[in-house]
């Protein structure tokens, strides 16, 4: 996938045609996040504010954990305390996180569910995840700094860098 990206990335920089760019939702939302200039505090919002209800009433972290008993977190009627949640799921960020470049921008933990499905632990972030967020947080950073003007003969140098 960033090889398709970088793809992407050098031919709309050599034909000077970007809206394929635009097409890439991943590029184009860090891009965005940029220039924004706001911090990103988590990865995901499952456990935080957003959950998923199956068609019993049962509540899980979100819609890819639905019918995984480890997950779920209460039943419907019986309330939810957001709180107690909050505290299982994103009270604390992994070490690995902590020390990563990346965190203002990625958020931490990275997906529960790629984590679990990676780690069997939902809250060790799987390096596989990590190495794709970076990468594509990289060809973003280049996006935007080729968007100010950056020539084209150093676009390429840096493009394979990447």
């Amino acid at each position: 996938i960033i090889n398709h990206f970088r793809e992407v990335l050098l031919e709309a920089v050599i034909s000077q045609n970007y809206s394929e760019i635009n097409k890439i939702s991943n590029l184009n939302s860090l891009l965005h996040r940029f220039l924004s200039e706001k911090l990103n505090r988590q990865f995901c919002p499952a456990g935080k504010n957003y959950f998923s209800v199956d068609t019993m009433g049962c509540v899980y972290l979100c819609h890819r954990f639905v019918g995984n008993k480890l997950f779920l977190l209460t039943e419907f009627d019986r309330g939810i305390n957001i709180a107690k949640i909050q505290n299982r799921f994103v009270a604390k960020l992994p070490n690995k996180c902590i020390k990563c470049w990346a965190l203002n921008i990625c958020g931490g933990y990275g997906c529960f569910y790629e984590n679990f499905l990676k780690n069997e632990n939902e809250k060790q972030p799987a390096d596989n995840v990590c190495f794709y967020i970076k990468k594509v947080i990289e060809l973003s950073l280049l996006m935007y700094y080729f968007n100010n003007s950056l020539e084209e003969g150093n676009f390429k140098e840096n493009i394979n860098f990447i």
